[in-house]
């Protein structure tokens, strides 16, 4: 006799594998794996629906599978991203479950936990966007992004995901930061996103890792085997679904138990690997265009890599040339200063003052070659080569009489068809010395009549020397190396707030000018740097 059929469905699998479930491929419906319907005697595929769910979390303690079940999202949405595209970006505050998922060409970054640089360029990037596109769906009527390639016929706009396993270690590190406002934005960006087709998915470890704040911003929750009993009242669900012998992966949705899919349909993580970089090398045999990176500041930047002059177009529509002396933080593209008045350089020992001041030097050089580049200082310098000037002079009466011979130049205009580019190294050692004041009137009158003056010195230093710094100071132009809290405001006039020293290698400062700091990168003086 024919074995029996069962009037009852068997119990969910330990491991489903997400190449096997049939499933239209859309980003708008992500899948998640399968769901145990004991009421209906169905066991159908479980979806999450960016467009109507918004934001989506899962709580787990460690080995519940809160990792894999992030990965399933982003293989979802990479299994989608040939008909509907999809940038996915990672925050990895755990245990580098995340990483294998660079092998996806829809996977821009993955970051780090320690990674403020990156973090911070990911949540300003995501704020500019949702900015940017808020205004563009309002003006089509698009409440969501799929309306919005459909009324636009813009089918190539990017649904972005952004994956955090570790919202509460992501929380204490950068919630309570004075420096760091990245957790806030994360909360603005999960609030702000869903209509313009920005999303967060987060893995908590417990109820109270997802702050209020962020909280009434997600409006799915997964719920995975917990470390405490009473965690599951908590967020909501029964506490008799899962127990310690649960396997990983398996989670309560609703009343109801469901089991994540994996790509290979096997929990062994090398599996998981290989079969990511085989979907990662179909998807690009198919031409899916890959996400862009969030990249690096580097602090090993040749200044022979950068043009010698970029243009910059000024608030009344002209443009005005700069020299470009290093790398943006904001915008990671070529630096440019105008070479015109006085800048005031600064910073500790050991920031790279003499070398920026090299930069500098060589910087104008590669704009204007013909422009007579003048060293005054105390003394020889090493790091300051001698073909990198017209003139020098070294000691107290040899300034003192370049700077009146320059001022006699200078205000008879003959100064004025070469230019002029003054650099006066360790400037507060010239205070209450012979030379000071025919420094300070050459400082006065050169940086008045557009040419370009540099003073250099130890930020402690330039409020020791009045005469000296009153004319860089009151410029309010300035390169601030490795600052202090408070070397904006005492310097410059420009506040820089909180500042954390392990993010300024030698050479990295800020860029001030007329009240406006800007993050930068110095460049290196290098050969074959002329232009």
């Amino acid at each position: 006799l024919p074995t029996p059929r069962r009037p009852w469905l068997p119990e969910l699998r330990e491991t489903y594998n997400t190449a096997s479930i049939r499933w239209r491929k859309d980003d708008s419906r992500l899948l998640l794996g399968i769901r145990d319907d004991p009421a209906n005697q169905r066991q159908p595929a479980v979806f999450y629906e960016p467009d109507r769910e918004g934001n989506l979390a899962v709580y787990g303690t460690g080995g519940a599978g809160k990792s894999a079940a992030l990965r399933q999202v982003a293989v979802a949405a990479s299994l989608a991203a040939a008909e509907t595209p999809v940038h996915v970006y990672g925050l990895d505050f755990g245990s580098a479950g995340l990483r294998m998922l660079e092998a996806l060409p829809t996977v821009g970054s993955i970051i780090t936990g320690d990674d403020e640089e990156r973090i911070a360029r990911l949540m300003r990037e995501l704020v500019a966007t949702i900015e940017e596109r808020a205004e563009r769906y309002a003006a089509a009527r698009a409440s969501s992004i799929t309306e919005y390639r459909e009324l636009t016929g813009h089918a190539s706009e990017p649904r972005i995901i952004v994956l955090v396993d570790g919202i509460g270690a992501f929380r204490d590190a950068y919630e309570h930061s004075t420096v760091s406002p990245w957790f806030t934005m994360f909360t603005q960006i999960a609030g702000d996103g869903r209509g313009v087709g920005v999303h967060v998915v987060v893995t908590g470890d417990r109820y109270n890792s997802v702050p209020t704040s962020l909280g009434s911003s997600i409006q799915k929750r997964l719920v995975m085997r917990l470390a405490v009993e009473d965690e599951y009242l908590n967020l909501g669900v029964p506490r008799d679904v899962l127990d310690q012998t649960s396997p990983p992966g398996r989670a309560i949705l609703g009343d109801d138990e469901m089991q994540f899919a994996v790509l290979g349909g096997e929990a062994n993580i090398t599996t998981q690997a290989r079969e990511i970089e085989r979907l990662g090398t179909f998807l690009r045999d198919r031409g899916v265009v890959p996400a862009p990176p969030i990249r690096h500041l580097g602090d090993q930047i040749a200044l022979a890599d950068l043009p010698p002059v970029v243009s910059a177009r000024q608030r009344d529509g002209s443009s005005v040339d700069l020299a470009p002396v290093g790398i943006s933080d904001r915008t990671l593209s070529p630096f440019g200063i105008r070479t015109t008045g006085t800048l005031l350089l600064a910073g500790t020992p050991g920031s790279g003052r003499t070398t920026a001041m090299h930069t500098l030097a060589r910087a104008v050089r590669r704009q204007r070659p013909g422009r007579v580049r003048v060293l005054v200082a105390m003394r020889p310098v090493p790091q300051l080569t001698a073909e990198t000037w017209s003139t020098t002079a070294y000691g107290v009466d040899a300034a003192a009489e370049l700077c009146r011979a320059l001022l006699d130049d200078v205000r008879s205009g003959a100064a004025d068809e070469r230019g002029l580019a003054l650099f006066v190294h360790s400037a507060a050692e010239f205070a209450m010395t012979a030379a000071e004041n025919d420094l300070v009137a050459l400082v006065k009158e050169a940086a008045g009549r557009g040419h370009f003056v540099v003073g250099e010195s130890e930020s402690s230093t330039w409020n020791q020397a009045y005469q000296v710094a009153q004319p860089f100071k009151a410029g309010r132009v300035g390169l601030l190396l490795a600052p202090g809290d408070s070397d904006g405001d005492g310097l410059l006039g420009t506040g820089l707030g909180r500042i954390s020293r392990a993010d300024f290698p030698p050479g990295r400062g800020f860029y001030i000018r007329q009240g406006v700091a800007e993050k930068i990168q110095v460049a290196l003086p290098t050969a074959g740097d002329e232009g």
